[in-house]
């Protein structure tokens, strides 16, 4: 049986190899969005922008990412309750 590829990685895979179409990608997202107001496709589509384009920018990989967003919830919670 042959495995197909879903959208998020299509998406992911043309990102990759063309990073300096992302301002215009992220362009015709919004313009998309304006037109028809999917709010589905706009976070998710942008979600696989944030994926790619994340750990190039902050240095870390998505497990990095992961944990540190994990840590600065843990202060935030802690912060609320002292």
């Amino acid at each position: 049986m042959r495995k197909f590829r879903n959208l998020s990685n299509v998406e992911e895979g043309y990102i990759r190899n063309h990073p300096e179409e992302i301002d215009d990608y992220v362009a015709v997202l919004f313009e998309e969005y304006a037109k028809d107001s999917d709010i589905v496709s706009l976070l998710s589509s942008l979600r696989v922008v944030c994926r790619v384009t994340l750990p190039r920018f902050s240095g870390h990989n998505r497990v990095g990412c992961k944990a540190s967003r994990s840590v600065q919830n843990e202060e935030y919670k802690t912060s609320l309750y002292a």
